[in-house]
């Protein structure tokens, strides 16, 4: 996870996406102390993917939400 850190973030939007975005936070803190570098808050799923298939930022989602994606141009790799 530390090394993920180190990357651009597009997360969701805490306004749009609060479920989400409060398991992502608890997420990153049971993984490590550091403070992720967040590029870009987004409202949208749709939008997150758009930044990480042109490469402006990593995404992290949740393995439902990977599986209820039907089609997507980025790779979507789980996170051991």
């Amino acid at each position: 996870m530390d090394e993920v850190l180190r990357f651009p973030l597009a997360l969701g939007d805490p306004a749009n996406c609060e479920g989400y975005a409060r398991q992502v936070d608890h997420f990153q803190r049971q993984q490590t102390a550091l403070e992720p570098l967040i590029a870009h808050r987004v409202a949208t799923f749709d939008v997150m993917m758009t930044l990480v298939s042109v490469g402006l930022a990593l995404g992290l989602v949740g393995a439902a939400r990977i599986a209820f994606s039907r089609s997507s141009e980025a790779g979507m790799p789980g996170m051991a």
